[in-house]
C-alpha cells in the first residue's frame, strides 16, 4: 500500500526538512518497519516535498492488512526538531479525523499537521 500524506509547509527562513514517522501502533514512540524507503522516521529534505505554502510526502510499500499511523515533525537547519503533527491513520475519514490537531512547537522547529491521507 502506498499512503499519501500532505501537510501545510513550515515557514521559518531556516527550516531544513521534514520527518515522516509510521507505526502500526498509535502514538509516539512511531518505529514502524516495512515502507520502501526506510523505517520510521523518513527524513526528507524541503526540496524534496514542499511545493508552494504544501507538503507531501508518498510512505510506499506497506503492508495492505495492518492500520498504519503516520505524524510528521519539521527540522531546521541547526537540528533542532518540533513537536509530532496530529496523528492520522489508513483507518481515518479525514474529513473529521484531523479536528484538533495541534501546531505546538518544541525544540525551535515549526509544528506542522496533515492534511489529507490517501491510501
Amino acid at each position: 500500500m502506498d499512503v499519501t500524506l500532505q501537510w501545510d509547509a513550515n515557514i521559518e527562513p531556516d527550516r531544513a526538512g521534514y520527518r515522516i514517522y509510521y507505526d502500526t501502533d498509535a502514538g509516539p514512540p512511531y518505529e514502524g518497519t516495512g515502507a520502501a524507503e526506510s523505517d520510521s522516521p523518513i527524513d526528507e529534505k524541503i526540496t524534496d516535498v514542499e511545493i508552494g505554502d504544501t507538503a507531501s510526502y508518498t510512505v510506499m510499500g506497506l503492508s495492505d492488512d495492518e492500520t498504519h499511523f503516520f505524524a510528521v515533525t519539521a527540522y531546521n537547519t541547526g537540528g533542532n526538531e518540533s513537536g509530532y503533527s496530529n496523528e492520522v491513520s489508513t483507518g481515518n475519514d479525514i474529513s473529521t479525523g484531523v479536528e484538533g490537531a495541534s501546531s505546538a512547537s518544541s525544540g525551535g522547529g515549526s509544528g506542522c499537521f496533515i492534511t489529507s491521507l490517501n491510501p
